[in-house]
């Protein structure tokens, strides 16, 4: 039984390592045919249509030390605060689950 275990666990982590140089060669090839595009910064002044379900939250931006952050804010704001914070390359709408199911007890943002 420990030795199934081990094997799927070998495969899990040759599956994350065989993606991790997938997204690194895509990087890499992005910045090499043209870099300026690659890196070129895109200003958002209202968020993008996928993100605008109300069932969310209100979509806000907040700006600290002079950048500018987009935040979902679902639940009132009288009950605890609960802070959802992704990581790269995850977005927003991969966690409605978590905050719709968790504004009810919790100011969620």
């Amino acid at each position: 039984m420990a030795l199934k275990k081990l094997r799927l666990l070998a495969a899990v982590a040759v599956l994350f390592c065989v993606y991790a140089v997938g997204q690194l060669l895509y990087v890499l090839f992005a910045l090499l045919r043209n870099p300026r595009k690659a890196l070129k910064r895109t200003a958002r002044d209202i968020p993008p249509a996928c993100l605008l379900d109300p069932a969310l939250g209100s979509h806000e931006y907040v700006t600290a030390n002079g950048l500018k952050f987009h935040c979902v804010c679902a639940g009132d704001t009288s009950k605890p605060l609960m802070l959802l914070l992704h990581g790269f390359p995850e977005v927003t709408s991969l966690t409605p689950h978590i905050s719709h199911s968790s504004h009810i007890h919790f100011f969620v943002i």
